[in-house]
């Protein structure tokens, strides 16, 4: 159970996000740097987990910014920034590794022809 102070400090923190998202919504481009610069390295974190490619959570995390800054406007509860910002990185990690397992399923080489249908 959560004590007094991590109630009040998350809290604090949706309030702060809902205050970022209103100032993006208003058009202050600042606010979405700052954004950026609070959710980058957790997401990192959390997607270079999912994946385990440093790379490819680069990759995944630009995608994820990219999807939250033109769909901010769908965002209902401007309180609950992180939880969308995690559901986001989590549906590109779970499309990427679903890319990843489809590729791996190709068996052939660039060089083989396919077989004819008979």
């Amino acid at each position: 159970m959560p004590t007094v102070s991590e109630a009040s400090a998350s809290r604090d923190e949706r309030s702060a996000d809902a205050a970022l998202v209103a100032h993006i919504r208003a058009g202050d481009e600042d606010a979405f740097e700052l954004l950026v610069a609070r959710f980058q390295a957790p997401l990192f974190r959390y997607l270079h987990g999912l994946v385990g490619s440093h790379e490819q959570a680069q990759d995944l995390l630009q995608e994820t910014f990219l999807r939250a800054y033109r769909a901010l406007a769908s965002l209902d509860d401007p309180a609950l920034l992180r939880g969308w910002l995690y559901r986001i990185a989590h549906n590109q990690a779970v499309s990427a590794l679903r890319r990843r397992r489809l590729i791996s399923w190709l068996p052939l080489s660039l060089g083989q022809p396919l077989a004819a249908p008979e």
